[in-house]
Order: C-alpha cells, then structure tokens, then sequence
C-alpha cells in the first residue's frame, strides 16, 4: 500500500491471519484459566498431624492438601475422585485439586 492511495485494497496474508487467530486463542485460554482461578480461596486449620490447608471455591470445599512430615512432599486428597498424590510445592498441591474438580 502507498501512503498516497489508502484505498488500495488490502492483500491478504492467511499466515498472519492464523498468526492472529493463534493470539486470539491464547487470549481466551489464558482469562479462561484466570477464571477458575478468581473465586479460589484456601484456609487453613491445625490437625493433629500438623497444618490441613482447605481448598475452596464459594461455599464448596473441593479438597484438602498437607505438607508430609515423612518426607516433606505436599500431598492432595481432592474430595471429587480418589486420587492422592504427592508434589513439591503448596502451589503445585493447590492446582492439582483445582484441576481435579475441573476435568470432572
């Protein structure tokens, strides 16, 4: 396009239209995800083990996870399946239980 005829027509690039297409996707998945994210809250309360942290979303408690003081790995118990598993960090324990009631 010249600067002096802006009323060329436009050609079009199918790479840069998947290219945007692409980011568009992105984009949704990614507010999508923030979306699940936005209405968690986590809480804790003492057992006689130690610390339980609480996973919740409103008024529904999707599971629990705690630090094991065998082996200092977080573990999970998810309250929609049984499926306990170990991981390494608070956080990677938190979105396991999220996940699993997402997948449901």
């Amino acid at each position: 396009m010249t600067h002096n005829n802006l009323l060329e027509p436009l050609s079009f690039d199918p790479e840069a239209s998947y290219v945007l297409a692409l980011e568009a996707k992105l984009e949704a998945d990614e507010q999508a995800s923030q979306a699940v994210y936005s209405d968690i809250e986590v809480d804790s309360s003492m057992d006689i083990f130690g610390m339980v942290y609480r996973v919740w979303q409103g008024m529904k408690l999707l599971g629990v996870f705690f630090r094991s003081p065998v082996d200092g790995k977080w573990v999970t118990e998810p309250f929609c399946c049984n499926n306990k598993k170990r991981y390494d960090t608070a956080n990677q324990a938190q979105a396991a239980i999220i996940r699993a009631w997402s997948h449901r």
